[in-house]
C-alpha cells in the first residue's frame, strides 16, 4: 500500500505523469475491450435473453424513459415539419 500511496501522491503533483498514466490505462482498457468484444457481446446477449419481455420493457423505460419520451416528441415535430414541406412542394408543383 505505501508504494501505491506514493505513486498516487506523485501523480497528483505531476500533470504530465498523470496524462501519461491516463493514456496508458485507457490504452489497456481499449485493447482489452477490442480483444474481448465478441465475448462481451455474448455475455450481454445471454443476460438480456434471461429476462422476460415485461421485465426488459420496464427496465428500459426506467433507465431511458425520459430519453424515449424526447425521441417521441422530436419524431412528432420532425414528421409534422416534413409533412408541411412535402405538402408545400406538392402545392407549388400541381
Amino acid at each position: 500500500m505505501p508504494l501505491v500511496s506514493r505513486y498516487i501522491d506523485k501523480l497528483r503533483g505531476d500533470d504530465a505523469a498523470l496524462a501519461a498514466s491516463d493514456r496508458w490505462v485507457r490504452g489497456k482498457i481499449m485493447h482489452y475491450v477490442e480483444e474481448n468484444h465478441s465475448l462481451i457481446g455474448r455475455l450481454v446477449r445471454e443476460n438480456v435473453d434471461k429476462l422476460d419481455d415485461e421485465t426488459l420493457i420496464a427496465m428500459i423505460e426506467d433507465k431511458a424513459g425520459n430519453d424515449l419520451q424526447w425521441i417521441r416528441v422530436n419524431g412528432a415535430i420532425c414528421g409534422f415539419l416534413i409533412g408541411v414541406v412535402i405538402e408545400g412542394v406538392r402545392l407549388l408543383i400541381v
